[in-house]
């Protein structure tokens, strides 16, 4: 208890009893409506940070997230942690283990290991949603946010017919106001023709406040560098970091007390191609 307040930043001046005040307040309306609800510190705290400590808003932030959950159930996680295994292992997108300049985590996506023949985009959208909600537990990701690297070279042309005008107004509806993260940063690497009709068909759909957190470099990296520095990021995007995927993915199984039937995320290697690591699998 004592660690999460004295870690937590102060917002709009609040000291450590004004916010554990709100804290209270969140969990009592809460409770008062689910008696069964997640209640922790760290929970709550995650919803009033991206509200600047407003009580109701919180709340509100909340009920929106969980009534969208109601209506979308696929983008969410649906089956046992283990039952993802297969996907996984394609490799398509994850955590890196070191935080951008601004102490955000940095989510790395490949569109180019996404085969919509062997999986669902709703199942890569269920993925993605454990990932988020592994560090939706972390104070500093908390406060900081996370930057979204998402690498569009050679993404499938199978990948458009999924972006239609409903999945866009639901993917602006998801990441403009429901989830519990303040700061999203999204950067786009290595556009290309495909890519840039996916972009085209999606974009006039997104929120104007989403299009805002929005960033595209094309194949410059040094313009990716400006927002998140070099430091976090691996070698074939201009860092000095090689991917420890054995860490990268013992994180994620342990987050939801599990362990993997085997450790295939040993074998992966930085830049290995995606079917020669379905062979090994």
């Amino acid at each position: 208890m004592l660690k999460v307040w004295t870690q937590c930043e102060e917002n709009e001046n609040l000291n450590d009893k004004e916010k554990k005040l709100k804290v209270r307040e969140l969990r009592k309306l809460i409770t008062e409506s689910d008696s069964n609800a997640r209640t922790d510190d760290i929970y709550l705290i995650r919803w009033l940070n991206c509200r600047n400590w407003n009580v109701d808003a919180a709340y509100r932030r909340r009920v929106k997230h969980y009534n969208f959950r109601k209506l979308h159930p696929d983008w969410y996680p649906c089956k046992k942690f283990p039952e993802y295994e297969p996907i996984l292992k394609k490799n398509i997108s994850f955590m890196l283990e070191d935080r951008d300049k601004n102490g955000r985590r940095v989510y790395l996506a490949r569109a180019n290991r996404v085969n919509l023949e062997e999986f669902s985009m709703e199942e890569k959208i269920q993925m993605d949603s454990l990932w988020f909600d592994m560090v939706c537990n972390e104070l500093e990701t908390i406060e900081n946010g996370v930057s979204v690297i998402i690498d569009m070279k050679g993404v499938p042309w199978n990948t458009v017919r999924w972006f239609t005008i409903p999945q866009n107004i639901k993917i602006s509806s998801r990441y403009a106001g429901f989830t519990p993260l303040k700061y999203v940063e999204i950067h786009i690497l290595n556009t290309s023709p495909l890519a840039n009709v996916i972009i085209a068909v999606s974009f006039p759909f997104l929120s104007e406040g989403l299009k805002e957190r929005i960033h595209f470099h094309r194949a410059n990296m040094k313009s990716l560098h400006k927002y998140v520095g070099k430091d976090c990021l691996p070698r074939e995007y201009g860092g000095q970091k090689k991917l420890n995927f054995g860490s990268i993915y013992s994180k994620l199984y342990k987050a939801y007390n599990c362990n993997p039937s085997d450790r295939w995320f040993d074998e992966i290697e930085e830049n290995q191609d995606v079917d020669e690591l379905s062979k090994k699998c």
